[in-house]
């Protein structure tokens, strides 16, 4: 597996996440698109043949199949995924969000929201680390949809956000380098 982690992340050198995903749940969403016999037997002979358990991939594996998890991603740079589902609500929460009213916990879609004056920013997080920030602010909305990145969640909120709102991304960027 190691192994497997270190190409994941040589190959994520591109600025684009990669992934470790499992052979098995590959297998069953191809033979699930399987349109005829031929192409079910070549997917259920490549599984026979590939010695492969696990493989590096990027994010279209979730635009497959949603709800899918993966082993690794170059994001978090764990494998637990306990782990890697509080330091992703510990980083929302460093950013002002707050816990909605009926967060059941990490094994159900979480939501979040970050209040300030007449902007509302709600987060829907999953299971598998995908989100959806949806950015509600005079009549205008926008919408964040992708794996958990950083940067892709700083950008968005430094875009959308209010100026009042500025200083605490600020904040934020000055306690990551000092880290």
């Amino acid at each position: 597996m190691e192994d497997l982690i270190l190409e994941c992340e040589s190959l994520s050198q591109d600025g684009k996440p990669r992934f470790i995903f499992d052979k098995m749940t590959s297998m069953q969403i191809d033979l699930f698109y399987s349109t005829d016999k031929s192409e079910e037997r070549e997917v259920k002979l490549d599984s026979i043949l590939d010695d492969k358990t696990f493989y590096i991939s990027d994010e279209t594996e979730f635009e497959i199949m949603p709800s899918r998890f993966s082993i690794y991603d170059t994001e978090t740079k764990m494998t637990c995924r306990w782990s890697r589902y509080k330091l992703v609500t510990d980083f929302f929460t460093s950013l002002g969000f707050t816990n909605g009213l009926s967060n059941l916990g990490p094994e159900y879609e979480q939501s979040f929201v970050l209040l300030i004056d007449d902007y509302k920013c709600v987060l829907r997080l999953r299971p598998n680390l995908t989100i959806d920030l949806i950015s509600d602010f005079n009549d205008s909305n926008k919408k964040l949809s992708c794996f958990f990145s950083k940067k892709k969640i700083i950008d968005f909120l430094s875009h959308e956000t209010p100026d009042s709102y500025k200083s605490t991304l600020r904040d934020f960027k000055i306690d990551k380098v000092l880290v």
